[in-house]
């Protein structure tokens, strides 16, 4: 973390940050049956660092791309790892979602006319973050921009949230149970109770329009264990 972060490590940190007010702007695609999470959460990652290098407004990548023309786990396979997808755009770059839409099925092939989105930014992969620090996560936020973040998501109360600080104690924090990849897009603080924003991939009939608060300092559904960010040369 002391190469990530340098002189940065103990520099104070806002109280509140909230990406949905700058570049957390492309709508909330549901993922639907497809278990391809993981390349969601990547790429509305990086679509926001590009967005804040930039000062612009986002671009929606194509998670169809990925799925398509690379060689990591598809539509029915068991998910896949977030840093992979940051290295593989980074060698490979990847298309904009309104050249080549999300189908929620695997395509065939990769379409032999592939043309991926021109960055100026030279992307240089994914970085894991600190295992099961929270800290980190907020540090990061606050300095880099919004944080893939894993956790357990099959608790019924999360399926089911509509609003509020999501904190439901029976919800699993161990890294074993990790099954479901969002974006944290912000931190704060309410009535004393900590609390990061995410933005899932299920739909904007999730949460707050696909937004939800889940509590923090506590490894709610073991939001801290592992989370990632893309990192740019």
């Amino acid at each position: 973390m002391g190469q990530l972060f340098g002189s940065k490590l103990k520099k104070a940190i806002p109280r509140y940050v909230d990406y949905r007010k700058t570049v957390s702007k492309t709508p909330v695609i549901a993922q639907g049956s497809c278990r391809v999470c993981y390349i969601f959460a990547a790429l509305s990652t990086l679509e926001m660092h590009i967005a804040l290098k930039n000062k612009k407004r986002p671009v929606e990548l194509s998670v169809q791309d990925v799925m398509d023309c690379s060689p990591f786990q598809k539509c029915y396979g068991t998910g896949g790892n977030l840093v992979q997808v940051f290295d593989w755009v980074s060698e490979n770059g990847v298309m904009t979602s309104k050249r080549y839409p999300y189908k929620e099925n695997d395509s065939v092939s990769c379409p032999s006319e592939r043309s991926p989105k021109k960055m100026k930014e030279a992307l240089a992969g994914g970085v894991y973050l600190s295992y099961g620090n929270e800290n980190i996560i907020r540090r990061a936020l606050a300095i880099y921009g919004p944080v893939t973040v894993s956790l357990y998501a099959y608790q019924s109360t999360f399926v089911n949230y509509k609003r509020g600080i999501y904190d439901d104690p029976d919800c699993p924090t161990h890294a074993d149970h990790i099954n479901h990849a969002v974006v944290a897009v912000g931190y704060g603080v309410k009535n004393g109770k900590k609390y990061f924003i995410i933005r899932n991939s299920w739909g904007a009939t999730w949460g707050m329009k696909g937004y939800g608060y889940i509590r923090a300092g506590v490894l709610m559904c073991g939001i801290g264990h592992f989370s990632t960010i893309p990192i740019f040369l």
